[in-house]
């Protein structure tokens, strides 16, 4: 009901800029608002900045807005420095908060009482309006939340590679290869899990080492440790593999705004190899279960 309600207006409001479409445009005019702001282009963009934004600025506002990232701030700044005009791309930019515009994966959804109770819970009225807002920014972005699993045995896109990759990987090489180290690794701001204990920045670490796993199986956290490319550069159309994500965990070690670590520092790197390669072996093999990323769980009421 409420998409429906956003669309009517929309549609009264252009009909309207119809009606005056005759008139003169003033000298100067630059078809922007009183503030200088473009209006919302989308129905996503203006369900948030009336619904969403308002709630973020009462709710959330004295502990997360700043420099997202900044060293020495313990508080995730997930709102951005910007002002109220500037939450939308803060907020769309991570991952973990929106959930890959999935609200069951959403931590700005499903995060609840926290802070050692000083910060409330959402109420159900403003979760549904988070709820709302997701799913239609997911359905604008055209972002399928349920898709079909892969049947070709090789991989077409980088997606299909990855969920299939996704449907291989066991726990049980996961704890055997000891991946779940990572949460361990030390940096100058203390250990990974300290931050991204609830997935900042598109890294899941935590203590719980199957939920660990459990997690970084999902789409929108599986490309920390792992990426996708096409198996012949040249010829896409042979289709696309796996592969480890050094890369990224090696220039997020000195990335600006970033705590310094070593990322050689510690077995967690070889650990990290060592489980690939089991990975790669029940390919190979054909021992995988089936390919797709694990079903979002369901928001709690």
């Amino acid at each position: 009901m409420r998409l429906q309600t956003y669309l009517a207006t929309m549609a009264l409001v252009l009909g309207s800029a119809a009606c005056v479409g005759s008139l003169d445009t003033m000298t100067g005019d630059d078809q922007m608002g009183d503030d200088g702001i473009d209006p919302p282009t989308s129905v996503a963009r203006m369900m948030f900045d009336t619904d969403v934004a308002p709630m973020l600025t009462t709710a959330c506002g004295s502990c997360h807005v700043g420099a997202v990232d900044a060293v020495g701030d313990l508080s995730y700044n997930y709102m951005g420095a910007d002002g109220v005009t500037g939450y939308y791309n803060a907020v769309t930019m991570d991952a973990s908060v929106t959930g890959g515009f999935d609200p069951g994966l959403s931590n700005l959804v499903n995060k609840g009482l926290h802070d050692n109770g000083n910060a409330r819970a959402w109420s159900q009225t403003e979760k549904d309006a988070i709820t709302e807002w997701l799913l239609t920014e997911a359905d604008e972005r055209g972002i399928d939340l349920d898709p079909a699993p892969p049947v070709n045995p090789t991989p077409t896109t980088s997606r299909e590679a990855l969920a299939q990759w996704s449907g291989c990987m066991s726990v049980d090489d996961w704890l055997t290869s000891q991946v779940h180290q990572w949460a361990d690794k030390g940096s100058e701001r203390g250990q990974c899990m300290s931050c991204h204990n609830q997935g900042a920045g598109g890294f899941y670490a935590t203590a719980d080492d199957n939920n660990m796993f459990e997690m970084n199986r999902y789409e929108i956290y599986i490309t920390t440790f792992f990426t996708a490319a096409p198996i012949n550069v040249a010829d896409p159309s042979q289709g696309y593999q796996v592969l480890l994500n050094e890369s990224k965990l090696r220039a997020k070690a000195n990335a600006v705004g970033h705590p310094a670590y070593n990322p050689d520092g510690g077995n967690q790197m070889q650990n990290l190899r060592n489980f690939y390669d089991l990975t790669k072996g029940r390919i190979t093999a054909g021992t995988c279960g089936p390919a797709g990323f694990p079903a979002a769980p369901p928001v709690t009421p």
